[in-house]
């Protein structure tokens, strides 16, 4: 895009940050994201315009707490007595590697449950 349109434009094309520092949630998700919830969020840390990156925890908020909260669902999105229990654990710390979205589902809980791997 960036030949074509020139790297101001396409600065603009994903504004994340903007919307953020506008204080208005993010709600994130398979359904918003190229090819996944995971290569979206590493998109969104990772872009290659800094002005638009979101920093980990940001991208995290808005693909788990944020993305619940958007659905009505009061019980999703966040690790907390009471609530479902779903969770995706990587094979590496998001927060202290940019490039862990990129890497690889270590195990998968829903309802508190381990359904990957068996």
């Amino acid at each position: 895009y960036e030949v074509r349109l020139g790297r101001e434009r396409t600065s603009r094309m994903n504004p994340a940050r903007t919307i953020r520092d506008m204080e208005i949630p993010l709600a994130l998700g398979s359904d918003a994201m190229p090819a996944g919830v995971l290569p979206g969020l590493d998109a969104l840390v990772n872009s290659p315009h800094d002005v638009q990156r979101l920093t980990p925890r940001e991208a995290l908020l808005g693909a788990t707490r944020d993305a619940a909260l958007a659905a009505g669902d009061r019980e999703g999105g966040r690790i907390a007595v009471g609530c479902r229990g779903d969770l995706v654990l990587l094979d590496r710390d998001p927060m202290t590697d940019p490039s862990a979205f990129q890497g690889d589902v270590a195990m998968t809980l829903a309802g508190g449950e381990i359904v990957w791997p068996r």
